[in-house]
């Protein structure tokens, strides 16, 4: 096993130095759009960008791709691709998918905010001016919902567009009947959640949810494929959504939830269930709930027979009254739980053979040294089959114990740990990595993110700022294996 570290997964030699393609062969850029296209839905979008340094001609034939689906993912990008799509609008007629989410915190340390209010006047000049007209999907997560002018001029001037989401914060949690937001008509993916970077106070809890964004959702859009509603705000729960049991919508294949009404409602579990078997198509299912939840609540009901579930996210509990036969497509398990060192899994997740990914987070923050012993051969020896694992942990745990463990998933692929800085333990991440990657020939790609003290709310909500980030990747070359490995750390931990 070779270690190599390198700044790029793979490196490319100048376009000037490219062998050209010989006699009868097709290159890249001869290949017809339409295939071109297909194939690179497959390929990374960072694969992508590699292949864009090869030569202007590549370059742009894949500027459509690059700027297919963009996702601004914190206040400094917004402020930069705005304002690059501004000067060259035309590069904003490539977008179909656009998700942006201002005054998000950077993975890496802290950056200047962003107004909003700028963000908005910004996507509205984009929008009115024609440039966004092959948007199809547009997702607002911002601290605070957009003005309301937005959806009136995306809806106006964005004739393909048909999904669409939004965020709210303290000042708009209360939503305006009135909206422009409820006049989309034929949709086929809504989505309206809280804002979770900062703890909540002043809650308007258990707020019923405007008749207008009802009949637009039960009436005018009978297609719908993909329903997010979450007003969890960790402890309550924002909105009476109840009314979301009555829709029947034959093409539905994704399903995320919170807590159903601030009160637990003997209610909820019979019409929680009538409306699962209502949904046979259902391929993603997500109860999210309130993390102190309610026995009773829709976070804990009980899954039905669905034939086509791939991926569930959720409790154990809701998993006890099923089995392979009910779910037999399950592939992707993310238990929301908090677990405990002394947790057991076999019952459930021995039930489920076809789960090949599993994601799980536990709390050996209040446990003596040691008594973690044992909880990743627990886990890892109920899903033998495991193709890739996620563990997020509240506390440091030793590398070496999860290590120990692989070798009871002779399936294992790829993996990602997420655990609270370790002082100087991160010097021993590249060791590490040698060391699994020799070890077990299987494991082709895994991560380690070193990162600042978070909670369980943090981990649902994938919300948590990094200060060591570790990618390795194994690598075949001949008879030989290399590891290439990405290390990054935050400003304040270099040596």
């Amino acid at each position: 096993m070779k270690s190599t570290k390198t700044r790029k997964f793979f490196s490319f030699k100048k376009a000037r130095d490219v062998p050209l393609p010989e006699p009868g062969r097709t290159s890249l850029i001869d290949l017809p759009f339409d295939i071109l296209s297909e194939i690179l839905k497959y390929v990374p979008q960072n694969y992508i960008l590699n292949l864009c340094v090869l030569s202007r001609n590549i370059f742009n034939e894949l500027v459509p791709f690059l700027y297919a689906s963009v996702d601004l993912k914190s206040s400094g990008t917004c402020r930069t691709v705005l304002k690059r799509l501004l000067s060259e609008p035309h590069l904003a007629g490539h977008i179909r998918k656009l998700t942006v989410r201002p005054n998000h915190p950077s993975r890496w340390g802290y950056e200047k905010s962003v107004e909003e209010s700028w963000v908005v006047d910004a996507l509205e000049q984009l929008a009115s001016s024609g440039h966004l007209g092959n948007l199809h999907t547009f997702i607002w997560d911002g601290l605070e919902s957009p003005k309301d002018s937005l959806w009136l001029i995306l809806r106006l001037n964005c004739p393909f567009l048909r999904s669409v989401g939004t965020s709210v914060g303290l000042k708009t949690q209360r939503l305006e009947p009135e909206s422009h937001l409820f006049d989309f008509r034929d949709l086929t993916g809504f989505s309206l959640v809280t804002q979770k970077l900062v703890r909540w106070i002043n809650l308007f809890t258990g707020q019923p949810l405007p008749d207008r964004l009802w009949e637009m959702l039960l009436v005018h859009s009978p297609n719908l494929v993909d329903l997010t509603i979450d007003g969890t705000c960790l402890v309550s729960q924002l909105w009476n959504i109840r009314r979301i049991f009555t829709g029947r919508w034959k093409f539905l294949r994704s399903l995320s939830l919170g807590n159903v009404s601030s009160r637990p409602l003997e209610t909820d579990t019979s019409e929680g269930t009538m409306f699962l078997e209502a949904h046979p198509c259902l391929e993603q299912v997500a109860f999210f709930g309130s993390l102190s939840g309610y026995s009773d609540g829709v976070s804990s009901l009980q899954l039905m027979p669905l034939p086509q579930l791939q991926a569930f996210t959720g409790k154990i509990s809701q998993l006890k009254e099923v089995s392979y036969t009910h779910l037999p497509s399950l592939q992707s398990l993310r238990l929301s739980d908090f677990f405990s060192p002394a947790a057991q899994f076999a019952p459930i997740l021995e039930a489920f053979p076809s789960v090949t990914s599993l994601a799980v987070c536990v709390n050996f923050r209040d446990t003596i040294d040691g008594a973690h012993q044992g909880f990743f051969e627990r886990l890892l020896s109920s899903s033998r089959q495991l193709a890739h694992v996620e563990i997020s942990s509240t506390s440091t745990f030793k590398l070496d114990d999860f290590s120990e463990a692989i070798r009871l998933t002779p399936h294992l692929r790829t993996f990602i740990l997420t655990l609270p800085r370790r002082d100087k333990q991160w010097q021993s991440m590249g060791a590490f990595a040698l060391r699994t990657a020799r070890k077990y020939p299987s494991v082709e790609e895994f991560t380690i993110r070193d990162v600042a003290d978070w909670d369980h709310a943090d981990q649902l909500n994938d919300n948590y700022r990094l200060s060591v980030l570790g990618v390795y990747y194994v690598l075949k070359s001949g008879p030989d294996r290399l590891l290439r490995t990405h290390e990054s750390r935050s400003l304040g931990r270099h040596k």
